[in-house]
């Protein structure tokens, strides 16, 4: 018969010499003092049985012994060096055992000293890296040829291929950037990028700058006319521009790098703007930014500083005044603005403390007072237009700029010259900036009111109500927001401008009007103060709703408006929020229209979600109501049910 399971077992554990317990199920018994209840332990006093531990024999131990002289020899030699050790490096030797702490400070100790020599040798190495790197790049600039090989070979392909690639997954600056650090910083890194694919050919003896001529690789010229016809910058339809709008930029800037460096004196930088066109030059100011910003930088400063210094100088000292060219101007000066609001500060008190120094020494020459002259109005406006479109209001050491702003323009305001149709005009004009700075400021000025109150009484005296003609053209181009050319009666359109300015002046601050002079008083209430009802006249303005716009938030006028130019390498990213198709005016009506609108949409949604509410309301009630139906007639069906049960067994 067939052996069973249980007996082949059995054999082989003879076989094996196994005993019938498993010896790794064997447990230790348990410690009595582990066990707190002394009835359990007195219950199981039982002698325990231990269980065989088996032994194996046929394992021995090779490995070499020695003997036990041998081993107190060795210890014995080892002692005598470590005694003999400190003896002659001439240390102290202490039997006094260590302690932990002290132990632990020799520790420490050491490895300070082996991090500092572990920091030591990498910067030795890092040096001498640096000197090879820096002999290699010069052996490869001096064995680089002049013309470029338009062979097209393996390393050309590969270059043709990284290009596409990266022109493809490269996006514009202005769709991937959100703040101004990263719109400089994408800038800069796109002009390096064009930089490196340009090649210097040859330089004349004197090392002209006009002389520099550069080679472009015709695969990149290529990808530079695919990605054009892909993304082709929108342009204003302006009259001038009709030239500038071909498919190439003048020899001028083409013979100029991508990456510019900040010219020593005014001279070189003026020289540098004067070459190109006048549409050009926002090109020119844009590279000089992204190529010297303190955000691709921190350690550009100096050169940034320098470069608002050249941008004050040539807006005050241009001659042939170009609208074009002083757009371009502002808008690099707006930037730094943004970028390094102390030096701007710095560089508008040191301009208003020059011509308030000239206006005294003119009174001091003459023993009379000048006009207001046009660099003023134009350091007042570009100030205004730093003031309300940058960030430089914000700051607290810009405070002392804005005081001296008030301080020079009131100064004025009381003491300059009204001796002709410029005069006046320009006054009209300091006094609406001043008015739209206390606005914008929350701060009265007095000087306002009798700044108006001087327009009035000098425009009465002077009757210019018949001499539009003799306004010269210079006035019709700095302030056509103010005359615009056109105007039939210059007197009327300074009286509705005061009566207008004064109004929203007396709306903002609140300010009791029976304090206004007798010639304002009449202007504004038609000679007739006591009958007249202020607050019905007040209402029936509208000044915050229509007219306020135009003196308190529009930052444009004709001397220097916000344009765009069609520019291919890159845009000129001195804002945030650039539309090419509209002005970058501060339009309340615009923002009302805006806040107005979110207002309707929130409102919108709020009904909606009632809505929404209570069909789930309802919805819920119908749910709950069937529930109850269902359960009452449940409830009905089994009591139907113990009835019919309770009758038939009592049958």
């Amino acid at each position: 018969m067939p052996l069973t399971d249980k007996q082949k077992i059995e054999l082989t554990k003879k076989r094996l010499n196994i005993p019938d317990k498993n010896p790794f199920e064997s447990r230790s018994p348990a410690n009595k003092n582990n066990v707190m209840n002394k009835r359990h332990n007195q219950s199981k006093k039982g002698q325990e049985q231990e269980m065989p531990v088996q032994k194996f024999t046929s394992i021995t131990d090779e490995r070499p012994q020695m003997a036990v002289s041998e081993v107190k020899k060795n210890f014995k030699q080892t002692q005598q060096i470590r005694e003999q050790l400190p003896q002659a490096a001439g240390l102290e030797t202490s039997t006094k055992a260590k302690s932990q702490q002290e132990i632990y400070m020799e520790i420490m100790h050491k490895s300070k000293q082996a991090k500092k020599e572990r920091q030591m040798l990498k910067e030795e190495l890092d040096n001498q890296i640096k000197k090879l790197d820096s002999t290699f790049n010069k052996v490869v600039q001096q064995s680089v040829p002049l013309r470029l090989d338009q062979s097209k070979n393996i390393q050309s392909k590969f270059q043709e291929a990284a290009m596409r690639f990266e022109n493809d997954t490269y996006k514009r600056a202005n769709q991937t950037a959100n703040t101004a650090e990263e719109i400089v910083r994408v800038g800069a890194d796109k002009l390096q990028k064009l930089e490196k694919h340009h090649k210097e050919v040859a330089y004349t003896a004197g090392g002209d700058d006009d002389d520099i001529q550069y080679v472009v690789e015709p695969e990149i010229l290529e990808a530079n006319e695919n990605q054009e016809e892909v993304q082709k910058p929108e342009v204003l339809p302006l009259e001038p521009l009709t030239e500038y709008n071909a498919e190439k930029f003048s020899k001028e800037l083409e013979k100029l790098p991508f990456v510019l460096s900040i010219p020593d004196t005014y001279a070189k930088f003026s020289n540098l703007l004067n070459r190109v066109s006048q549409q050009e030059e926002i090109v020119v100011l844009d590279r000089l930014i992204k190529s010297n910003s303190t955000f691709v930088n921190k350690a550009n400063q100096p050169q940034m500083e320098l470069l608002i210094s050249h941008l004050f100088k040539r807006i005050l000292t241009l001659k042939n005044f170009n609208p074009n060219r002083v757009d371009a101007e502002l808008r690099a000066l707006r930037h730094c603005a943004n970028e390094l609001p102390h030096c701007v500060a710095g560089q508008f008190n040191v301009q208003f403390q020059h011509f308030v120094g000239e206006f005294n020494q003119f009174y001091n020459q003459k023993s009379y007072f000048p006009g207001i002259s046009l660099q003023f109005i134009i350091l007042l406006r570009v100030f205004q237009i730093c003031f309300l479109q940058t960030q430089f209001s914000q700051e607290e050491i810009q405070s002392q700029a804005i005081v001296n702003f008030y301080l020079v323009s009131e100064y004025l305001i009381y003491r300059s010259a009204i001796s002709n149709e410029t005069d006046l005009l320009r006054l009209l004009f300091l006094v609406k900036v001043v008015t739209a700075m206390c606005m914008q400021c929350g701060k009265y000025n007095a000087g306002v009111v009798y700044g108006l109150q001087r327009v009035l009484v000098a425009s009465q005296k002077m009757q210019v109500s018949e001499q539009t003609d003799s306004i010269s053209e210079e006035i019709k181009i700095k302030f056509t927001k103010l005359v615009g050319g056109k105007v039939s009666n210059l007197h009327s359109f300074i009286m509705q401008e005061v009566k207008s300015t004064l109004t929203i002046y007396y709306k903002y601050f609140k300010f009791n009007f029976e304090i206004l002079p007798s010639v304002l008083g009449n202007l504004m209430f038609n000679g007739d103060v006591n009958t007249l009802d202020f607050q019905q006249e007040m209402n029936n303005i509208e000044i915050f709703e229509n007219e306020v716009g135009f003196v308190l938030y529009n930052t444009n006028t004709d001397f220097l408006p916000e344009r765009v130019f069609q520019i291919k390498e890159q845009d000129p990213l001195f804002m945030k929020h650039f539309n090419p198709k509209k002005t970058n005016d501060l339009d309340i009506q615009k923002q009302k229209e805006r806040i107005e609108d979110k207002k309707q949409k929130r409102v919108e949604k709020d009904v909606y979600r009632r809505e929404v509410k209570q069909i789930q309301k309802k919805m819920l009630e119908k749910q709950n109501a069937v529930i109850q139906k269902s359960l009452s007639l449940q409830k009905a069906k089994n009591q139907a049910i113990q009835q019919w049960g309770a009758e038939r067994k009592q049958k």
